[in-house]
């Protein structure tokens, strides 16, 4: 089976563009994630990273001007965002929306409910991810509120998790987080990654290369990628250098 997933690309996009109205935000990006593999997207703030992520997760306020985006050589450019929920795409947002009135365990429950009927097993579910990610005692809370910020991400990422997603895009998990947090996280996403799926992190500190194994990174800057290669390499070279050495 895995000589199968290795013949062909889990996502790719093919010279795309993408910005918001009439504002053309990113453009000419090529990209690929294999399946198994943890891609960084990484760069300074305002450089386009979270409306890439936006625009393959396919946000309607997203708008692509040229280009093509496939999952598993499936063309979903223009897919809206629900039937790319059920392909198995999951988004982790960098600021989630705020619930009045819904308790995380009850969001958790009916993220599960799609696919487990049994309420125990799924409130069994529920804990173990909670316990995963040290937000337990944090079940009963509304949703967005009276959260620390990692607690806010920890949240967000067990509403990834258990969608089972086969593509997660994780937007900016290191930021606005304490070391504690940002390694409960970092631990989450690498026992996110199966051989059969794949995550794209984006990312602008790189704190979050400490502690996960990032196949292949790509550098974004002024809404193009000038840069790529192993998680190692341009890592290293990102904390010895910064953002400057990868400017042509």
């Amino acid at each position: 089976m895995l000589q199968v997933f290795l013949l062909r690309d889990l996502l790719r996009t093919e010279d795309l563009y993408v910005g918001v109205g009439d504002k053309l935000i990113i453009e000419s990006i090529n990209m690929r994630v294999g399946y198994g593999e943890v891609v960084s997207i990484l760069g300074p703030n305002g450089s386009g990273k979270s409306t890439l992520l936006r625009a393959l997760a396919g946000f309607p306020k997203t708008r692509v001007f040229k280009g093509s985006i496939y999952f598993e050589n499936k063309d979903i450019t223009y897919m809206d965002p629900v039937e790319r929920c059920r392909l198995g795409i999951s988004l982790m947002h960098q600021n989630p929306p705020r619930l009045r009135g819904v308790r995380i365990r009850v969001l958790l429950d009916k993220i599960l409910s799609r696919e487990i009927k049994s309420l125990v097993d799924r409130e069994r579910e529920i804990n173990r991810v909670a316990e995963a990610l040290e937000i337990k005692h944090l079940l009963d809370r509304e949703f967005g509120y009276g959260l620390s910020g990692g607690e806010i991400k920890r949240v967000e990422l067990a509403t990834v998790i258990l969608q089972r997603p086969r593509l997660a895009l994780i937007d900016e998990p290191d930021s606005g987080v304490d070391v504690d947090s940002l390694f409960i996280i970092s631990s989450a996403i690498n026992n996110l990654v199966k051989e059969d799926s794949g995550l794209v992190l984006v990312t602008h500190t790189g704190g979050v290369a400490r502690y996960i194994n990032i196949s292949r990174a790509y550098v974004m800057i002024s809404g193009k990628i000038v840069a790529e290669g192993s998680g190692n390499d341009v890592f290293n070279k990102l904390f010895s250098e910064g953002f400057k050495a990868f400017v042509r």
